[in-house]
């Protein structure tokens, strides 16, 4: 979760790496992501555009 709440670059790379070596999948990154949101201790709104992007660059990389 650390990564979609901070979302810098390299965290968007690492995300892509995963992806592209298929290690996760858009919708079970959507699944735990958003259930994650349920222990967050602040505004989610910001992170949950987080997870939309996220879940739009592992499509793309084919996950």
């Amino acid at each position: 979760m650390s990564k979609v709440g901070r979302f810098e670059d390299h965290d968007r790379q690492d995300i892509m790496l995963l992806a592209k070596a298929g290690l996760i999948d858009a919708e079970a990154f959507r699944q735990r992501a958003t259930e994650a949101l349920d222990y967050l201790a602040t505004n989610p709104a910001m992170i949950k555009i987080h997870i939309d992007e996220a879940v739009e660059m592992i499509r793309d990389a084919g996950g």
